[in-house]
């Protein structure tokens, strides 16, 4: 059976390299791995922009826990505190959806609720001793943010008429 960490990277279509998945994009920033909040992120909701770039600020800080290239308990621990927030932003943005009548709302919260399973996943791994290296667990996160708001998000500011 495959694990739940190759399950998830398969279906993003990493390429896997002598038993690790790598990044298939280039990270931004000069090659730093650590994404960094850029104009273009914006949906045009002020309210969700600012938990957008809260998220990113989380997963600065996750990363940066990591320095070593390893993922330790202490990341763990920042790793519960990012999906603590996720879990408050879904809600957020997922009341707002609700409110303005989003076509898309439903299919938007399976993307949701499949990325908390994903990160619960990974948690567990970590309490199992499994090992995630840094660029494995970091480059997850930041391929799933920037396709979410630049795919997902994004249509909800065009609904509205923001973008």
């Amino acid at each position: 059976m495959v694990d739940k960490k190759n399950k998830v990277f398969s279906q993003l279509g990493w390429p896997l390299i002598r038993g690790h998945f790598v990044y298939p994009v280039p990270f931004e920033n000069d090659g730093d791995m650590v994404m960094k909040w850029k104009k273009s992120f914006e949906i045009g909701i002020s309210q969700i922009d600012l938990e957008h770039k809260a998220l990113v600020s989380l997963i600065q800080k996750l990363e940066n826990s990591m320095y070593g290239g390893s993922v330790s308990k202490t990341t763990g621990a920042v790793l519960k505190e990012l999906v603590e927030y996720v879990k408050l932003h879904f809600k957020n943005e997922e009341k707002m959806m609700s409110n303005v009548g989003y076509p898309e709302l439903s299919r938007h919260k399976i993307l949701h609720k499949d990325l908390v399973n994903d990160v619960a996943a990974i948690l567990i791994d970590l309490k199992n001793g499994k090992q995630w290296t840094a660029s494995e667990l970091v480059g997850f996160l930041n391929y799933w943010l920037r396709e979410h708001i630049l795919q997902e998000d994004k249509k909800i500011g065009q609904y509205l008429g923001l973008v």
